[in-house]
């Protein structure tokens, strides 16, 4: 992702010697990224979100690693250590065949980081709209799989909670579950204040009940069904729509094998109580293979199928190709002269095959105090007292609904709405004028508007599509940090955003579309609520009434925009969990494709959209 303001041309620090060569749907580091985290070589950006950078990494040996970081800005709020923890501790309880190998973590880090094996191929979204479906012994091997690590995660007192086809990597050696930035211990007692998951994926009972083992069984329900069909089993539509199948069971299993369809169908059942556990799931499906009969070595049956079955994934997907470490290139350059590159505060001289990490500053995103690999030490996971892992549950615990079911209906007059703006000024008023696709728009003078060039991509997801987009920061403000399309709140950056269709294809909760009853908040990671706007707390009973009927509209030039306005959670600083929620105010012009978003209240903002001029 891009920087804003970009950076000033040439070389940047992992330039030095040379750009190496990256492997398939890997983006190069950027200028503050470092170049080693713990005892890892970074290669390159596998994708960012609102709470993290994911890279490819190298260890000692040359094994390819997938490391995950904390966001500079974030390494001083305890909320989001406190949530980097809980992942890599409940990543730590993991072990199954189908889900990555936890490597290690340090999570005392300046920025804390946590390493698993890299799984080189193609999310199953992504190869299902490439390939077409999966079929035969193929989609059988899929469906144990899963299953298989969604047992793991249950025998371990964990539920995933965000099954989807972006987050099943179909390796060389079988379809690998990712990304448990949302999971939560089956032993959390603290209650949940909102539901994350994705419209179609989330199991309909979650609206008014905690998360449990029945709602990822229902999830890979809908899993095995996409993998067999190439479509979601409840269709496509908003948020209520798909919720609403989901509780009738309007299960569309059309394409699903005959053998699979009772299987897929009793798990998308709409009482949990009916659904299978996962266990059971995986007997059935090895017994229909022939690879094990109930109640044998399940581990044992599935390598047989996946033996067997699983052929031709994975040698072209996300991650093929050679990897070379930055640091070596970077050493390379010292030793011909090139002198010392520092990236991030680390030193860049970190011999290619040294296991040490970089002795950076504390900004530095190389974690000189933690200990290697999945070796315990001070600061490690695997060091975490059940006291330290019970303070980290408790702190959070909190979710978002996706598709806009947590609050996601028009704020009625709570909190008090802003009054009217005052009689339009001219516009003359507003003399810094933007394009931005089809429309035309004015600010004051003294208004900071940068335009930032970004990927839209989530970790797990698709892959980048590079778009521009447009940051307002009110009264000459700026953001110190890297400014990407899922910043919502971060010290200093508070702005407007001006966003394209990318945004609104990707800017709902979960990645899930942005509709006239869908708030913004692109990202599985809620965000501390922004400086000085005014919240408050977070009222279950309005979270799970669901979207508005009554959508407004509001005009931007000629044009009749939907505008609505939302209660959206956020991270209380001060106490670390997710229980305020702040104002969203909404924009949207389908058509046009443009998405104005104010998280921060600017009153003005009415009168200048309603200003602008629009090409139709």
């Amino acid at each position: 992702m891009a920087q804003s303001p970009p950076p000033p041309p040439g070389p940047g620090p992992h330039e030095a010697g040379g750009a190496p060569p990256l492997p398939a749907g890997f983006s190069p580091l950027e200028p503050e990224d470092p170049v080693s985290v713990g005892p890892f070589r970074l290669v390159g950006r596998i994708g960012a979100g609102g709470m993290g950078a994911v890279y490819g990494a190298l260890d000692a040996g040359g094994r390819r690693i997938a490391v995950k970081v904390i966001h500079p800005r974030y390494t001083a709020e305890p909320a989001y250590r406190a949530t980097f923890a809980r992942e890599a501790e409940l990543l730590s309880r993991v072990d199954a065949e189908c889900a990555p190998e936890f490597l290690g973590a340090d999570t005392a880090a300046p920025r804390p980081w946590l390493a698993t094996e890299f799984v080189q191929g193609d999310t199953l979204r992504r190869h299902t709209a490439e390939y077409g479906p999966l079929t035969g012994e193929a989609l059988r091997a899929f469906a144990a799989g899963t299953a298989e690590a969604l047992s793991a995660v249950h025998a371990a007192g964990i539920v995933h909670r965000d099954v989807k086809p972006a987050n099943i990597i179909l390796g060389p050696g079988g379809p690998r579950v990712i990304d448990f930035g949302i999971a939560r211990s089956l032993d959390d007692t603290t209650p949940e204040e909102g539901v994350y998951g994705t419209p179609g994926w989330v199991a309909p009972e979650r609206l008014g009940r905690a998360a449990s083992p029945a709602a990822d069984t229902f999830a890979w329900g809908a899993l095995v069904a996409y993998a067999a069909t190439g479509r979601g089993p409840f269709g496509t539509g908003d948020a209520g729509t798909l919720l609403r199948r989901a509780r009738e069971g309007a299960a569309d299993l059309d394409g699903v094998p005959e053998d699979l369809a009772p299987l897929v169908r009793r798990a998308l059942a709409p009482d949990p109580q009916q659904r299978p556990t996962a266990a059971e799931v995986l007997d059935e499906v090895l017994l229909l293979s022939g690879a094990a009969e109930p109640g044998a070595d399940r581990r044992g049956g599935l390598r047989n199928l996946l033996g067997s079955a699983w052929q031709g994934f994975g040698a072209a997907g996300r991650g093929a190709g050679p990897w070379v470490a930055a640091a070596a290139v970077l050493s390379a350059s010292a030793a011909a002269g090139g002198g010392t590159v520092a990236a991030g505060g680390a030193a860049a001289g970190a011999a290619a095959g040294g296991t040490g990490a970089a002795a950076g500053t504390a900004g530095a995103g190389a974690a000189g105090t933690g200990a290697a690999g999945a070796g315990a030490g001070a600061g490690t996971v695997l060091g975490m007292s059940k006291g330290v892992a019970a303070a980290v549950a408790a702190a959070t615990s909190a979710a978002v609904i996706a598709g806009g079911w947590v609050a996601g209906r028009a704020v009625a007059g709570d909190p008090e709405p802003a009054p009217p703006p005052s009689p339009s000024p001219t516009r003359a008023a507003y003399p810094q004028t933007v394009d931005f696709r089809t429309m035309t728009v004015g600010f004051p003078e003294d208004w900071n508007v940068q335009r930032v060039q970004d990927d839209f991509a989530y970790l797990g997801d698709d892959g980048p599509i590079p778009a521009e987009w447009v940051a307002v920061f009110p009264g000459g403000g700026s953001c110190e940090t890297d400014l990407t399309w899922t910043t919502v709140s971060a010290e200093g950056c508070e702005h407007i955003k001006i966003l394209g269709p990318e945004a609104i294809e990707r800017g709902g909760p979960g990645l899930a579309p942005v509709d006239e009853r869908t708030y913004y908040i692109p990202s599985t990671d809620v965000s501390l609520c922004p400086e000085g706007v005014a919240t408050r707390p977070f009222n279950r009973n309005e979270a799970e009434s669901g979207p508005s009927d009554d959508v407004e509209t509001a005009p931007i030039g000629d044009l009749e925009a939907y505008y609505n306005e939302f209660a959206v959670p956020c991270v209380n600083s001060g106490t670390g969990r997710i229980d305020l929620t702040y104002a969203q105010r909404l924009w949207l012009l389908p058509d046009s494709g443009i998405l104005v978003v104010d998280n921060i209240g600017v009153p003005e903002l009415d009168d200048m959209l309603a200003q602008a001029e629009t090409g139709g």
